[in-house]
């Protein structure tokens, strides 16, 4: 949190859903509200998920770097016989899956912005992150 970085190993059955040809940027994730579940994950991954955010070693702009981080996960989910998960949208409840994007919602007026807000706040989550969709 914060930008500090750490380096955690996970267990297999969470490691074989990534990817191993493209850095991913994320974060360990238990749900909404349980964050303090997470920071036991030294010693117990049960109902933790790694919610994907950033693919930044990949050209182009940060959708096209989400497009090829839903890629890669999804190639991997189907190579393991599993049905991919679709990016998670702000505003609805997130997946069980234990691997997933968090997908970009495009706002082009604040009156969105703050109604998404709104409803992510509304199902416990933290807030919004709000970048240049073209943007590096």
């Amino acid at each position: 949190q914060g930008g500090a970085e750490r380096r955690v190993k996970p267990p297999p059955e969470l490691a074989s859903l990534l990817p191993t040809d493209l850095k991913l940027d994320g974060e360990l994730w238990s749900g909404r509200g349980c964050f303090s579940a997470v920071s036991k994950v030294w010693s117990d991954f049960d109902g933790v998920s790694f919610a994907v955010y950033d693919a930044p070693e990949v050209a182009g702009g940060f959708l096209a770097r989400l497009a090829a981080a839903d890629e890669a996960i999804a190639a991997v989910a189907r190579s393991r016989g599993l049905e991919p998960t679709p990016p998670f949208a702000p505003a609805r409840a997130p997946p069980a899956a234990r691997c997933f994007v968090v997908g970009a919602v495009r706002c082009e007026e604040e009156a969105v912005v703050k109604r998404l807000m709104e409803a992510v706040l509304a199902e416990g989550g933290e807030g919004l992150v709000l970048r240049r969709g073209g943007g590096r």
